[in-house]
């Protein structure tokens, strides 16, 4: 499990993104993610107290799970009828055009995800 705290403290103590990267090795897109929610709770202030790794963690699921509804659940069941009913990624793209602007292979990637292929 990621240490998120020691994160925390070291971004508490002024070392930077790419400083805490090579120390700890967790990705820097996390460590900016980690110090976003450290600079909206405040736990970056050295006088306050450090929070503890449960309060961290709390707070790290809760973004990852707010995350924004994707372009295509408005018509989610009408592209997974499609699917079901055998027609191609192409023939479905070109009928929504007109409801949703979208690559075809955004359109692929969502169904896909929507419905796994069975092996």
């Amino acid at each position: 499990m990621i240490e998120l705290r020691e994160i925390i403290l070291q971004l508490r103590r002024g070392c930077g993104i790419k400083h805490i990267h090579r120390t700890t090795g967790h990705h820097r897109t996390v460590i900016r993610a980690l110090k976003a929610i450290a600079e909206a709770k405040d736990w970056l202030n050295p006088q306050k107290p450090p929070p503890d790794e449960a309060a961290v963690h709390a707070a790290w699921e809760a973004t990852i799970t707010s995350k924004k509804p994707h372009q295509l659940d408005g018509i989610q069941d009408q592209l997974l009828r499609s699917h079901h009913e055998g027609i191609s990624f192409v023939v479905m793209h070109r009928l929504i055009a007109g409801q949703v602007s979208c690559s075809e292979s955004t359109l692929r990637r969502y169904i896909q995800k929507m419905c796994p292929p069975t092996q």
